[in-house]
């Protein structure tokens, strides 16, 4: 991540321990790349449009999972 935005999330920390919150959050990303990678072990299509609030009102579609967020 850039050393400005970390910077900016949080600005009392020493340079060294700005490294080290970098270091750890490249760790973190590694990490729920790879579970991310196991769960979904296939391509992603991100091509596909994304399902609307009124096609989920549908009865046609009652089987497709709510996702919050």
């Amino acid at each position: 991540m850039d050393a400005n935005r970390l910077r900016a999330i949080y600005p009392t920390l020493t340079d060294e321990k700005l490294k080290e919150a970098d270091e750890n959050l490249r760790r973190y990303f590694a990490c729920a790349l790879q579970i991310a990678s196991e769960a979904y072990p296939g391509p992603v299509d991100s091509s596909e449009c994304l399902v609307t609030m009124k096609e989920r009102s549908s009865s046609s579609l009652t089987n497709i999972p709510f996702e919050h967020g």
